[in-house]
């Protein structure tokens, strides 16, 4: 009852190859419900985010406008065409602006997929939720009926519900929350350079306007009015923020777009949401903003004197009042100065600390390469895993390869979310990410093994690996973790047993990654490779036509 629209999204997305465009290419898509886009109020760059009356919400497809352009060369004829993903057509309805995933999940594209509600299954929390709380509903509200529902579920599905509960967040802190203290930073440095800059330009306007006494002198004798002298000193002011306005916004798009050009093409939202007109109308009110500051008080001071009262040669010197105006615009200086070199010296220390992190793994001349494989395409986990066994052993006999391997994710660039485990005998939730990997993957990534063994492929029951960290929340009594059993998901699910203990990798983030991780063998069939690393001797041996020509001989329709 605390919300007025409910919509869902699955919090992973999936990698498809699509055809019929040229060259096979690979998209990532992510399944909305049909609500999605009229909860978030987005609206449509071209086309509809709405599936018409009568059509299958799961065969149609909204696009990314950032895919549109860059893939499509921004052609509004794709709109009603079909495309096929991995063999399965869909309809294109629209085109989404670029910005529309994020605090979701962002993709080259959206599916749209009705909740099927005769599915009871429990137990599997894959899909995230986006609400509008009703008028008059305080968030604490609507979290306290999310509890009650929790709990009665809990009762009536106990084997699933009975460790969970439930909590709505903020939006806006979703999106913003993790970046709010840089921007704010930022910000508060960049209004310093400004102050700086503009107590700067309004002394040397002022200095200007005293050898100019004489001129404002002869222009009162002449008949100007204080209010014609006033105007004159500020609409210099306002010329000279002009200019300076115009030439800083043609050096920060330089800065940004060489920034973009360097920036790593993981991690971070490629598209800038913000639009040009809301850039541009922001630096027209900073731009006149500066140029009445700096002009304000110049233009005061030439409309103040009476008529005369500059003539003589002591008005050319500073009285007591302008000596300590001075001075205290020089200490203002000074102190802002010292504050602002202060900050960046903490910023630059806090980046080389999170440059010296240990981060647990070597990328080393490693290359990483995305693969999707259709759902369905072999007909067992055993199958699949012969296929990447075959792709791998021949990328080790390229030249220069010195190994190669397959994973579901890799470290620090893996999208949201986790599983929980369960040490046996207990029912404390751990959450910890998930890995597949083949086993050639803990020396691909130089990972160091602490204890026990490496898994294998061939497993007699089902094995795993965890981290250091993930032994000691699993285990806090200190126990030898190897031989252990966990459960998969919550305390009634099925049983893995611990053969090997790894060191912790920095793995979500370099600054926040708690370390815990649970690596299974790709035989195991829960998450399915979607990752080659390829590792080399030397930068130079680095070929990616050759891996693509290895990847097109097993299978051309894979991109």
């Amino acid at each position: 009852q605390s919300f007025e629209s409910m919509a869902a999204f699955y919090q992973r997305t999936s990698q498809l190859n699509l055809t019929g465009f040229g060259r096979t290419e690979q998209v990532s898509l992510a399944s909305v419900t049909p609500e999605f886009f009229a909860l978030l109020g987005i609206r449509p760059v071209l086309g509809s985010l709405q599936a018409p009356v009568g059509t299958t919400a799961g065969n149609v497809i909204i696009l990314n406008e950032r895919t549109w352009r860059t893939r499509f060369g921004s052609d509004p004829a794709i709109i009603g065409q079909t495309m096929r993903f991995d063999g399965v057509p869909y309809e294109v309805l629209g085109i989404a602006p670029a910005s529309t995933g994020l605090g979701t999940v962002d993709a080259d594209g959206w599916q749209l997929r009705t909740i099927d509600t005769s599915n009871r299954m429990r137990g599997a929390y894959f899909l995230g939720i986006v609400a509008r709380l009703k008028p008059h509903v305080t968030l604490e509200q609507a979290n306290q009926e999310l509890a009650a529902i929790m709990a009665r579920a809990a009762i009536e599905f106990p084997q699933f519900n009975r460790t969970l509960s439930a909590r709505a967040d903020l939006y806006r802190d979703e999106v913003a929350g993790p970046v709010r203290p840089n921007m704010i930073l930022l910000l508060a440095s960049a209004a310093m350079v400004l102050l700086i800059a503009t107590i700067n330009l309004t002394g040397l306007q002022r200095a200007r306007d005293l050898e100019r006494t004489r001129e404002q002198e002869v222009r009162r004798a002449l008949g100007a009015s204080r209010w014609h002298l006033g105007r004159h000193a500020l609409a210099e002011a306002l010329t000279l923020a002009a200019v300076g306005g115009v030439l800083g916004t043609f050096i920060a798009v330089g800065i940004v777009s060489a920034l973009v050009a360097v920036a790593p093409s993981f991690g971070w939202q490629q598209q800038l949401p913000t639009s040009t007109g809301v850039v541009a109308a922001y630096t027209v009110l900073l731009t006149c903003l500066a140029g009445a500051a700096i002009g304000l008080w110049p233009a005061w001071q030439a409309s103040r004197h009476a008529s005369g009262s500059m003539w003589s040669g002591r008005a050319m010197t500073l009285n007591r009042v302008q000596a300590r105006m001075r001075s205290g615009v020089v200490a203002t200086q000074v102190a802002l100065t010292a504050v602002l070199l202060v900050v960046a010296a903490l910023v630059a220390v806090s980046q080389r600390n999170v440059l010296a992190l240990e981060t647990g793994f070597e990328p080393g001349f490693t290359r990483v390469a995305d693969l999707n494989v259709p759902t369905g395409r072999y007909g067992s986990v055993r199958e699949l895993t012969q296929f990447f066994d075959t792709l791998t052993t021949r990328f080790k006999a390229l030249p220069g390869v010195t190994d190669a391997c397959v994973a579901n994710e890799i470290p620090l660039d893996r999208p949201p979310g986790s599983m929980t485990y369960v040490a046996e005998g207990t029912e404390r939730l751990v959450s910890a990410w998930p890995n597949t990997i083949s086993p050639a993957c803990v020396d691909v990534l130089r990972l160091r093994l602490l204890a026990g063994r490496r898994v294998t492929n061939d497993e007699p029951i089902p094995s795993v690996m965890v981290s250091a960290s993930m032994a000691n929340a699993l285990f806090p009594d200190g126990r030898n973790p190897i031989g252990q059993r966990v459960h998969f998901g919550v305390p009634t699910a099925y049983l893995l047993t611990i053969v090997g203990v790894l060191a912790d990798i920095r793995d979500g983030s370099l600054e926040t990654s708690h370390g815990r991780q649970v690596w299974m063998p790709q035989s195991l069939g829960h998450f399915p490779p979607a990752r080659i690393l390829v590792r080399y001797a030397a930068p130079g041996a680095v070929d990616d036509a050759a891996l693509r020509a290895v990847v097109n001989d097993l299978a051309p329709d894979l991109a």
